[in-house]
């Protein structure tokens, strides 16, 4: 049986062991682990011989009923570690009220998740809960998303995310945003959080569907080092939530590649600013050519945004700009098929 690698030299035959738990106990804080041939739902998977079965068992806390009597488990977050092994997982996972909580793949192609997949009920978490999200700037639903983020510094990496494909999908890998949007009595939202070294893959659906969506959150959101494909409508779209605005959050070094629609976009009548889109590389699918590479639409209030030294590969406007409160500056685009760069740069 081969080693399974973790972040920080951490590995193991299955769920990560290591020789110093102090690591992540200081200040009460706990490691929960996932996946394996010895995991199940009746384990509280705090033991890494006892892992969960699930990564929605270890960020939703839960009192599980079993023959073996009432186990309960899920990280309340806290600075709590939750380290998954490799493996397949179809499931879609809520990270909500847990502030600080640190998800930990085992890395891109070897630890997975299929959120259209979801065994028990489509489109619930482990207690049910609806993973679909409903964008009233849009009026349009986005169902089977792979994580809902709704904490403050939850650091997330290390997985490969698959979407549904097909001609209905409206799938999204990561959501990250606005309390009151995944639950009416939640007012809780995202902030100082972190996603980077994530492939996501919308596996080619022709309708819907998003890489990463952000709806409303507060400053010092980052988003780096992802590889995101195939999504029929873009790679990042930008909206203001149901109660709060998209407000200081930093896109950067992200490679968005045969993806339908957008690279990024941000919705008309946009409230947020002071986000910063950075050195990414946007490029068409190949066969049909993106709308923009970059799209910002208007601003009601608020202030604009940095769009900077992005890479756009499109037969079509690489950036469409509709609000001059909007710095843009050192983007570069090449013509299909030319050497010619063509460079976007507006004060």
């Amino acid at each position: 049986m081969s080693l399974t690698s973790f972040p920080n030299g951490i590995s193991s035959f299955g769920s990560p062991i290591t020789a110093s738990p102090s690591l992540w106990m200081a200040n009460g804080a706990k490691a929960y682990f996932v996946g394996g041939p010895l995991s199940s739902d009746d384990n509280k998977g705090t033991d890494y011989d006892r892992p969960l079965n699930r990564i929605s068992n270890a960020t939703v806390s839960k009192v599980k009923n079993s023959s073996t009597g009432s186990v309960e488990h899920g990280t309340r977050g806290a600075g709590d570690f939750v380290y998954v092994s490799t493996g397949t997982y179809a499931e879609n996972v809520r990270i909500v009220q847990r502030d600080y909580a640190r998800i930990i793949g085992a890395g891109i192609g070897i630890c997975t998740i299929k959120p259209g997949d979801t065994p028990s009920s489509a489109n619930t978490d482990a207690l049910g809960q609806s993973q679909t999200i409903t964008l009233t700037n849009e009026s349009t639903q986005v169902t089977n998303i792979a994580f809902i983020v709704g904490s403050r510094g939850v650091h997330i990496t290390g997985f490969t995310i698959l979407g549904t494909g097909g001609t209905s999908a409206a799938n999204a890998g990561f959501y990250i945003g606005d309390g009151t949007r995944i639950s009416a009595s939640n007012n809780w939202g995202s902030s100082q959080f972190q996603i980077y070294g994530n492939l996501l893959d919308g596996e080619g659906g022709t309708s819907g569907g998003w890489g990463f969506l952000w709806d409303g959150f507060g400053p010092g959101g980052i988003i780096h080092h992802n590889q995101v494909f195939r999504y029929a409508s873009g790679g990042l779209l930008v909206n203001d939530g149901a109660t709060r605005v998209t407000n200081g959050g930093t896109f950067y070094h992200n490679w968005i590649m045969a993806c339908r629609g957008y690279g990024i976009r941000r919705t008309a009548a946009y409230a947020g600013g002071n986000s910063v889109y950075d050195s990414n590389r946007i490029f068409d699918d190949g066969g049909s050519a993106l709308t923009n590479g970059i799209l910002l639409g208007t601003i009601s209030s608020g202030l604009g945004d940095f769009v900077v030294s992005n890479k756009i590969g499109t037969t079509n406007a690489p950036i469409s700009v509709s609000d001059a409160q909007d710095r843009i500056s050192d983007n570069s685009t090449s013509t299909a098929g030319s050497a010619t760069v063509t460079y976007v740069s507006m004060a």
